[in-house]
């Protein structure tokens, strides 16, 4: 989800001729559809690793009403551990407090536990893909 949110990266792009060829591409599209997305993920886990799931925002909202010049996309990464949820650092701990709380600001969600609770009712998850796709 980090490679499909985040603005200038294309896994085709070492590729020639492909720009056009699978058609308009995540980014392209969700701002076209409307100025916000909150998208919501999860990864089984393969080959000995745990579950993963992110939550992330893309929302032009977000950035025109905090002035940002560069585009933002916060996102927070939880990996599962045992029946819960742990929380997953890919940078410092303020860096994911300050992106949970601009999730949380900038969407319907009131809380982490309700962003939680909204992502999966049936954790299960018959839908989840595989990561390497």
């Amino acid at each position: 989800m980090r490679e499909c949110m985040s603005l200038g990266y294309s896994a085709k792009s070492k590729l020639a001729n492909t720009i056009g060829q699978y058609g308009n591409g995540f980014k392209t599209s969700t701002m076209r559809l409307g100025a916000d997305v909150i998208v919501f993920s999860r990864c089984e886990g393969e080959d000995g690793r745990r579950p993963t799931q992110t939550i992330g925002v893309l929302s032009y909202t977000f950035l025109r009403g905090t002035g940002k010049e560069d585009i933002v996309v916060p996102m927070v990464d939880y990996e599962k551990r045992g029946q819960g949820w742990n929380k997953m650092m890919r940078g410092s701990p303020d860096d994911w407090h300050r992106n949970l709380a601009t999730i949380v600001q900038w969407s319907p969600y009131l809380s982490e536990e309700d962003l939680l609770q909204q992502t999966w009712v049936d954790d299960s998850s018959s839908f989840a893909q595989n990561c390497s796709e």
